[in-house]
Order: C-alpha cells, then structure tokens, then sequence
C-alpha cells in the first residue's frame, strides 16, 4: 500500500503474474525479510513487459503513439530512449533510458503523464525546452476530457512549432537590453 503510483501497479503487475513478491507488513524485522527497491521492482516488471510485448507484436494503437511521443522527445533533448506501449502498464515510467507508456488512447493527460516522467527520470531532457513543451500543449491540445476531438500525429508538429516560438519568446525575453529601471 505505497503513496506512489508506479510502486502500487508494479506490485499488482509483479504477483499478476506470478513473481514472488510479499508486501512487508509494518513493524515487520527487516533484518529477516529483504525489502526491494525500485530499481529492482522495475527490473521485473520490464523482464515481463518485454517478453509480451514480443509475443504480441506493434498494435496499430503503438504505431500511432510512438512517433507522436519521439517527435516530442526529441524537441525536449532526448533522442536516444526507446518508448514501449503495452496494454500491461498503467502508469508511465522510465528503465534504462527506456520509457514504459500505457497504451491508450492519445490524450492530453497521457502525454503531460509521460513527459513529466521523462522529464524527471532521462539525462539529457532540457528543462527550458520542457516548459514550452508543457506551454504549447496546454495551448494547442484539446483537453480530451470534455472533448470527443481525437489528437492525430499532424498535431505533435503543431505543438513542437508552437513550443518553438515560445522559447524564441522566452530566449528574447530574457536577453532584451531593456531601458527598464527597476524602484527600490
């Protein structure tokens, strides 16, 4: 029973299928009982999720997904991950440089999801990039909670353009020799 999501999926995916994991109850002697940690948890879960995914084949969903979700990563700095879709996972995360996306239907939540994992757990992610990213999508993508309007791949190049200016916009911003004299 953790507070993080990703902790709370792994579990479920992990004794779904058969992996020998056992919550350590509170108070338990963690001298007798190992407890494991992330990097482990995720191990497995990817062992799983890429032996399926193999089994499966590229759904025509993944087709849709993955070059929508590079062309925003690559935007962002990151251009050497791998991005996996499974049905399987729930929550986003990152292995190896390697990111694990849910595979459902493109939304706004979904991408804001993935590239704030992104974001938080990939070397090489700008973080000026991230915020016009996020800027632009919250400006171009419809919020596909109150909307039927399906996003299409065309859209992630309106997003990149649009995050784009803004960081032409910022960059000028910031750098303007401005005559302004600031009161104390």
């Amino acid at each position: 029973n953790s507070k993080d999501p990703f902790i709370n999926w792994a579990s479920a995916f992990l004794k779904k299928n058969g992996a020998p994991l056992i919550s350590i109850e509170k108070g338990a002697n963690k001298i007798l009982f190992e407890e494991v940690n992330e990097y482990e948890l995720t191990n497995q879960c990817v062992q799983i999720l890429k032996k399926r995914m193999k089994e499966r084949g590229k759904s025509d969903k993944t087709n849709i997904l993955q070059p929508f979700i590079h062309k925003l990563l690559s935007f962002m700095g990151i251009v050497r991950s791998g991005v996996f879709f499974s049905p399987d996972v729930l929550v986003a995360f990152v292995h190896n440089s390697n990111v694990f996306v849910p595979e459902e239907t493109l939304s706004r939540e979904l991408i804001v999801r993935v590239l704030n994992v992104c974001n938080s757990y990939l070397d090489g992610a700008k973080t000026e990039k991230y915020s016009c990213l996020m800027q632009a999508i919250f400006e171009t993508l419809p919020n596909t909670m109150n909307t039927n309007t399906p996003i299409q791949l065309a859209d992630a190049t309106k997003v990149v353009d649009r995050a784009k200016h803004v960081l032409k916009e910022t960059n000028n911003f910031l750098s303007c020799p401005c005559n302004t004299t600031f009161l104390p």
